[in-house]
């Protein structure tokens, strides 16, 4: 199972539990590189399929977004002007945010890399949180296919068993985005 296929079965339990998700609608390949392609961006063969897929999805769980390409791009632009009027603001080219977490905390990921970062703009940091996106989604499969979470409807939230994901994620090499 490629990490694609990945990303889409932990999507599918994660639809199973959480009726608040608020999908949109896949755009084109075409749409999605040429968006990238005007910021100068390295074009991801996944991240092109994920938008085919859905671009983007409100909702995933309270306060994470998957980001829409146009947002996600947005955001880069933002981050682009934010470092040419603050040099010291932590963040590099190529690294696009891709998830969304209560409006100042980005998940990005680096293109030329593809490790996953976070960006948090109110305490002006960024962090690697996973060698490579990949490992990150084998993680995540790993406790969603053995079913290792659950939705908390009053919050909305999707919660992973706590020992069990540092155990994962310790495997994989990740740092958990809690502990950012």
């Amino acid at each position: 199972m490629d990490v694609f296929d990945k990303l889409v079965a932990i999507y599918s339990k994660i639809r199973e539990v959480n009726d608040m998700l608020q999908e949109r609608e896949g755009v084109s390949y075409e749409q999605v590189s040429s968006l990238l392609q005007a910021v100068g961006l390295h074009v991801d063969p996944l991240l092109l399929r994920m938008y085919e897929f859905r671009n983007g999805i409100d909702n995933l769980s309270a306060f994470l977004n998957f980001l829409s390409a146009e947002e996600a791009v947005q955001r880069y632009k933002d981050f682009a002007n934010f470092k040419a009027e603050f040099s010291d603001f932590e963040w590099s080219e190529g690294v696009l945010p891709i998830l969304d977490i209560n409006g100042d905390v980005q998940v990005c990921v680096d293109l030329a890399s593809g490790k996953l970062v976070t960006v948090d703009i109110e305490c002006d940091s960024n962090r690697v949180i996973a060698p490579h996106y990949s490992a990150y989604v084998d993680a995540l499969y790993e406790v969603f296919a053995a079913g290792h979470f659950k939705y908390d409807p009053a919050s909305g939230s999707i919660e992973l068993d706590d020992t069990l994901w540092r155990d994962v994620a310790n495997r994989y090499g990740i740092i958990d985005i809690g502990d950012v």
